[in-house]
């Protein structure tokens, strides 16, 4: 079966609108039986208020390219070919189907025009967010996930017998999804708990559709959702259940290897991003950008358009380079979107086709995305924390440029040079955990003193460290608990079966704390103001020599550090940074009129 290809015959005919797409159509006796199934391919124009279509999409991982099998198309001599994924996949789809209207990206987009190929890609999350449910396709049954699946049967039993059932049970009004969780974990740890269970729950989020970038989008745009293993049915319930497997509980490295990925998934689930685009595209990637795959690098963008809401513009083309759409891709949101893309060359492990972009374009691959933790899409707290950072005093980034920025990559942004870099400490921060220790607290705050006397640091206690980093990592608003709370210094009433976790030997207040300083130097500026600046890209003032300009842009939250490029009106952008007394607009008492234009190369 290796060697056969099967080729598509069947001749797409032209949609007849953008809005349309085309959908496999099975009848119900055919649907029923499960066997000899004929096909049809129909055409539907996408649902408004007044028009309902009732359909459903299918998510599944392609596999192997190659076609191993095809189907028939009613009213046609032409057959489609099908990856042995999908062969796999159908008969079980068609039979769990409730409407007999699959829409399947394979079948339903004629995959040899790169123009329709482009424009149904960019209305995925239309067609997702129209459909009535998603049926997603893990593969077929095997051990683990027949095991997992007895596991949650018996978790179901087991609940019901229990006193607290009425706080458990989705179906009765005292039920608390947090409190379900926390009784569902224990069940992983009990005395009598076999250890096959977790073995089998582990194995099972090792599927790669869990890791596959464009379940992303096909999952947190979904009404309702369906997984199948063959023919065992999970459900969202399901998932959420095996998901309570303690991050501890894993077996060897390649569990170890796939034990984010679904967590995010999940999460991001329950918890969807609220708030201005595309800022939630931001912290969405900044999550997701280590734990998905696709395919193709254009894919990287594509995967997650559907969480941007339609504020961007962007329609891949993939008879263009990866620079073209990716740099088409920055133009079409607000600055919000851009940082530097100077870390992407200096990392062995970024493809060569994402190098050397514009300063602007970003890569959106994980380590520059994370390296630093960016300010503007909430740092080391963007779960809880909501962005209030507001340096440009509310003032949106314009369109309209003077020139062509995605054919030049020239892009022109307005703003004010409001400081520049003086000085920078050495002091580099590189302990978040247990080893961060009152001893290494000290000992920074006595390297800060030593770089930059006279500035303000000079009666800098580990207190004070603490205060400025935890400051700066709750993302604009006031921190939730005080220095003194982070370093444990309040004493606690802690209650029965709570640990504090600085004596155990973790305290994650502190690490998000410290956190923020991961790829940040602490710096004076000219005027005076204490601040945090990428380390890689950013210097001092050298003699005559000016430090890089710190500015607030138009249309981004948080100030940025832009160095002179080599084209004489060009600026090179180094990334965003932490200026105390510039956060929230203080700075800006220019007209809008009244700003400066930057050309960012």
């Amino acid at each position: 079966m290796g060697d056969v290809d099967l080729p598509t015959t069947y001749e797409y005919t032209p949609l007849p609108s953008p809005n349309h797409i085309r959908l496999l159509h099975t009848h119900n006796d055919e649907r029923e039986n499960g066997s000899n199934l004929t096909f049809s391919i129909v055409t539907a124009e996408l649902p408004t208020h007044d028009k309902p279509f009732k359909f459903e999409t299918v998510s599944y991982t392609w596999g192997a390219p190659k076609r191993v099998s095809s189907i028939a198309v009613h009213g046609s001599a032409g057959v489609i070919g099908l990856t042995q994924n999908l062969t796999q996949a159908l008969p079980e789809l068609v039979r769990n189907s409730k409407t007999g209207y699959l829409w399947i990206d394979q079948l339903c987009i004629n995959q040899s025009d790169p123009g329709e190929k482009a424009h149904q890609v960019s209305i995925m999350s239309r067609i997702y967010k129209a459909a009535s449910r998603v049926l997603v396709w893990l593969g077929p049954e095997d051990d683990h996930s027949v095991m997992a699946k007895q596991w949650l049967n018996e978790l179901e039993i087991w609940l019901a017998g229990r006193d607290d059932a009425l706080r458990t049970l989705p179906s009765h009004e005292s039920y608390s999804w947090s409190i379900r969780m926390l009784v569902v974990r224990s069940k992983w740890v009990l005395p009598d708990a076999d250890p096959k269970h977790a073995l089998a729950a582990r194995r099972f989020w090792g599927r790669r559709w869990f890791r596959r970038g464009w379940v992303c989008q096909e999952l947190l745009l979904s009404r309702e959702v369906l997984f199948l293993a063959g023919t065992a049915q999970f459900s969202m319930q399901d998932l959420s259940d095996l998901q309570t497997l303690p991050p501890d509980m894993v077996f060897d490295k390649e569990d170890m290897e796939h034990t984010t990925a679904y967590n995010t998934l999940m999460t991001l689930k329950r918890f969807p991003f609220t708030g201005t685009q595309p800022l939630r595209f931001l912290q969405f990637m900044a999550q997701v950008a280590s734990e998905f795959e696709t395919t193709e690098l254009v894919d990287r963008l594509c995967a997650f358009l559907g969480m941007l809401n339609s504020t961007s513009t962007f329609v891949p083309d993939y008879t263009r380079s990866v620079r073209y759409n990716y740099t088409a891709f920055a133009v079409s949101l607000d600055f919000l979107s851009l940082w530097s893309a100077i870390i992407d060359a200096k990392i062995s492990s970024t493809p060569e086709q994402l190098k050397d972009f514009p300063s602007w374009v970003p890569s959106w691959t994980w380590l520059p995305l994370l390296a630093p933790c960016r300010l503007a899409a909430g740092a080391t707290r963007a779960y809880f924390n909501p962005v209030t950072w507001n340096a440009a005093a509310s003032r949106r980034h314009s369109h309209d440029h003077a020139e062509d920025a995605v054919a030049t990559e020239r892009l022109h942004v307005r703003g004010r040079i409001i400081d520049r870099i003086a000085r920078i400490s050495s002091a580099k921060i590189d302990r978040y955990f247990s080893d961060a220790d009152p001893a290494y607290l000290d000992a920074l705050v006595a390297q800060i003193k030593s770089d930059l006397p006279g500035s303000g640091y000079d009666t800098w206690t580990r207190t004070d460290l603490v205060h400025f980093l935890n400051t700066i990592s709750a993302n604009g608003s006031p921190p939730k608990q005080s220095a003194e709370d982070v370093l444990s210094l309040v004493p606690k009433a802690w209650g029965e079966g709570l640990v504090n976790n600085a004596v155990v030997g973790y305290n994650e207040a502190l690490s998000s704390s410290l956190s923020i300083g991961r790829g940040r130097r602490f710096v004076v500026t000219e005027q005076g103001r204490r601040g945090m600046v990428p380390f890689v890209g950013s210097r001092a003032r050298e003699g005559d020599v000016e430090g890089p300009a710190v500015v607030v842009v138009h249309g981004c939250c948080v100030p940025i550090v832009l160095e002179r490029g080599s084209e004489e009106d060009g600026w090179v952008v180094v990334g965003d940074c932490y200026v105390k007394g510039a956060m929230h607009g203080e700075v800006v008492t220019w007209d809008v009129g009244d700003a400066d234009t930057f050309v960012l190369v």
